[in-house]
């Protein structure tokens, strides 16, 4: 049976080099979109990982940093700074901000860290420092250098003019970047 399918198939040889062509070329392009996918979700997740808390606790109905809408408030973060079993406790507010280098608009996932953050500053730090003070900011690798910044330079955040201070790698979201502020 099978023999007989690749004599009707070379018969026809133009039809079956095109089907050869097509379903080669969908298994490549199968191969690269679940690279991407995979290197998205390694990239989105990195900084999460790197982050040694047993548990992260958000407004109700808060599943995904890029989409968080609430706050917790100071008495929830109190309460939880009490509880004798709880060690430390470290409120972070992450909010999608515009950026405003010299080669247009971008979009950044800004996470507000504490003047005395200790887990949630990136980890992976190539430039600079990981913990940013009042009116500077921690970037990502990527967003760097796609935009030409270094440490030392002033960048337009939300109308804010910040220094970069620090330049991280594994905070790249594919489509946006992590800044630490």
């Amino acid at each position: 049976m099978i023999w007989l399918g690749f004599q009707t198939a070379l018969r026809e040889r133009l039809r079956f080099a095109l089907t050869v062509g097509g379903v080669t070329s969908a298994v490549v392009l199968t191969v690269f979109l679940v690279g991407v996918y995979r290197g998205a979700v390694r990239g989105s997740l990195a900084w999460v990982e790197d982050i040694e808390a047993d548990i992260w606790v958000g407004g109700r109905g808060n599943w995904n940093l890029l989409r968080t809408s609430g706050f917790v408030g100071q008495d929830v973060v109190a309460s939880l700074e009490a509880h004798e079993d709880i060690e430390l406790v470290e409120p972070l507010v992450v909010a999608l901000l515009p950026a405003e280098p010299d080669d247009g608009r971008r979009t950044l996932l800004c996470v507000g860290l504490e003047g005395d953050a200790q887990l949630a500053v990136p980890r992976r730090v190539v430039a600079g420092r990981a913990l940013p003070e009042p009116g500077e900011i921690v970037i990502d690798r990527a967003f760097a250098r796609r935009t030409g910044l270094a440490c030392g330079d002033r960048l337009n955040v939300a109308g804010v003019t910040v220094t970069v201070v620090g330049i991280t790698k594994g905070t790249n979201l594919l489509v946006t970047h992590y800044a630490f502020v």
